[in-house]
């Protein structure tokens, strides 16, 4: 870090579970910009929006949640939601800084359900059971695409990605495929 910047705040929480007597304290640092919780209570993602300065999120949800506070984190660059309790990303689409977004195990089945909007520059989808994600090609800036256990052809929507620099796809343990279907 330059020495004219200011030093952020990172907060990170190992592998207890974040209960809503903890997040009380925690959004009283209204400075963080980074915060990764790998455990979280359902109650405590409403918390999470009065955390205005915050540009990068990563959650853990095992039991199902709602994400809508989120959008009103309008910094927001970069979210990583991990975590069966994920059902619908679709909110984020209301994040206008929202550049990166990380989807990791998720219960996300529909691919209308990932907001795929023209702002994001790097998408990674890990072990989602979605049947297809040709809705992809709308992410006009998207340079960096990642999926690995994704059980779906790739197919010639991956030739759209006109400004993609950055591709890796990795299939599901013992499972080989040609690139392209």
């Amino acid at each position: 870090a330059r020495a004219s910047e200011p030093k952020k705040q990172v907060m990170r929480a190992g592998h207890t579970v974040i209960r809503l007597a903890d997040a009380r304290r925690l959004v009283q640092m209204g400075s963080l910009q980074k915060l990764r919780l790998p455990k979280l209570e359902r109650a405590v993602v409403p918390m999470l929006a009065e955390l205005g300065k915050l540009k990068e999120l990563d959650l853990e949800l095992g039991a199902p949640g709602e994400i809508e506070p989120l959008a009103q984190l309008a910094n927001l660059e970069r979210v990583t939601l991990r975590g069966a309790g994920v059902h619908d990303a679709r909110i984020l689409a209301r994040c206008p800084q929202l550049t990166e977004l990380n989807l990791h195990n998720c219960s996300i089945e529909d691919a209308s359900l990932i907001p795929f909007v023209l702002s994001l520059r790097s998408i990674t989808l890990e072990y989602l059971p979605l049947p297809t994600i040709e809705a992809i090609t709308d992410c006009v800036q998207l340079q960096k695409l990642r999926m690995a256990g994704l059980k779906l052809p790739i197919v010639e929507w991956v030739t759209r990605l006109s400004h993609l620099r950055d591709l890796s796809i990795v299939y599901p343990e013992g499972e080989v495929r040609l690139p392209f279907a």
